[in-house]
């Protein structure tokens, strides 16, 4: 009980800071009351005739309709059971990593636990707390998807209802692409659709409006030149690069890094490490959205538990390296440069460096997963996994036990 105890005392510590006020979720509850009340969500001037910040709201009408549960609750209660929410899927996420990369179960679910407490020392799962996101939530929803071992649920459903619920969680039907599981597959996207055609039932005004007009709006994501913004296009758009060269080169680096992806993907799966498979691609979906605010870097979350090995037993220079990373997600370096206002345009190379830590730390581990055996000297497979193909949608995605890189010590 310590663990959840030191968790919820770190959250409410976040929450109280009231630095982001949790406007994030102030939307989702506008958004949900603006279904009840049948307001149009996609509007010009939304929330009006609705109180609430005065921000659009970027999601499809199916998650309008979830969050009109937490806008009939109080607010103080729908802060407290949506930051449970998102504790919960940073625990899960924790857990089922930990379960992959250690044998025994009582280690496992004490790292794990350990993780999921630390990780709320890392910068995007604080501003993920203190903006009211939903990203914990959806990365616990595709944890549990990929990692868990036997599943009650067809693999690949809660893929599907996550990418429903926000786009780009649908990227990770590469997970089972890449070792050709074609039913997960196949389920993740019948989910995605039965979920959207549930919300053009419900909302088909709404629905017909985001598809084919809110959606292909970039203005309603916010400014690709800010700071926080920790993705190719926005890295290319801080170096003021015309807007026809910025898209070329954007689509061309989104191409590679897909394809990196798919290598790391697929590479760590015949070794049987889920794990990797799944942070290649993560990392991946966050670099060629056109916005990846840093708070979407959660996924930083499922690296802690091989980077704990790396710190503890890994050679030196792998601790150096484990323990850069580490320090770039807690600090956030890209708060410590000057933004806003478009200053960002003025950044010279070297600051270039510093405030695009995340982008340049997520290409670093593409390349990694792609091209090195036992990428960045985290594990390595003891026994290979099976490379028979499967569409197994329950059961566990083939695995192998784990050793630090340069130890001969079994984990």
């Amino acid at each position: 009980m310590l663990w959840l105890l030191a968790m919820v005392a770190t959250a409410v510590a976040v929450l109280l800071s009231g630095l982001h006020a949790l406007i994030d979720l102030q939307v989702y509850r506008t958004g949900g009351q603006a279904w009840l009340s049948d307001v149009r969500l996609y509007a010009e001037g939304f929330p009006a005739p609705l109180s609430g910040p005065a921000l659009p709201f970027t999601y499809p009408p199916i998650a309008a309709v979830l969050f009109s549960l937490f806008a009939l609750l109080p607010w103080p209660a729908a802060i407290v059971v949506f930051t449970l929410l998102g504790l919960a899927g940073l625990s899960l996420t924790a857990l089922a990593v930990a379960r992959r990369t250690h044998r025994r179960r009582e280690l496992a679910v004490l790292v794990g636990l350990a993780v999921a407490v630390a990780a709320l020392a890392v910068e995007p799962v604080r501003q993920t707390l203190s903006f009211g996101q939903i990203n914990l939530i959806l990365m616990g929803l595709v944890a549990a998807d990929c990692l868990v071992s036997r599943t009650r649920w067809p693999r690949g459903l809660l893929i599907g209802f996550a990418a429903a619920i926000k786009l780009t969680p649908v990227i990770f039907v590469l997970f089972f692409l890449a070792r050709r599981q074609w039913r997960p597959m196949a389920v993740a996207l019948a989910a995605f659709a039965a979920f959207g055609l549930l919300g053009w039932v419900l909302a088909p005004e709404d629905t017909a409006q985001y598809w084919f007009g809110a959606l292909l709006d970039p203005g309603r994501v916010g400014g690709l030149a800010y700071a926080t913004n920790q993705s190719l296009r926005g890295v290319l758009h801080r170096f003021g690069l015309a807007e026809g060269a910025e898209t070329i080169t954007w689509m061309l680096l989104s191409l590679v890094v897909v394809a990196l992806a798919w290598l790391g993907a697929a590479r760590a799966r015949r070794g049987g490490d889920e794990v990797t498979a799944l942070l290649a691609v993560a990392v991946a979906g966050l670099l060629v959205s056109p916005v990846s605010w840093s708070h979407h870097w959660v996924w930083i979350v499922p690296a802690l538990v091989p980077l704990t090995l790396v710190l503890w037993r890994g050679r030196w220079l792998a601790r150096g390296a484990g323990a850069l990373v580490v320090l770039v997600f807690v600090v956030g370096p890209h708060w410590l440069l000057p933004r806003e206002n478009d200053r960002e345009l003025g950044w010279a190379w070297w600051q270039h460096l510093i405030g695009d830590s995340y982008v340049l730390v997520g290409l670093a581990l593409l390349v990694l997963a792609a091209f090195v055996d036992r990428w960045y000297l985290l594990t390595r497979p003891v026994t290979p996994a099976p490379t028979e193909d499967t569409d197994d949608t329950t059961a566990e995605p083939p695995t192998g036990e784990h050793q630090l890189v340069g130890q001969g010590e079994q984990r």
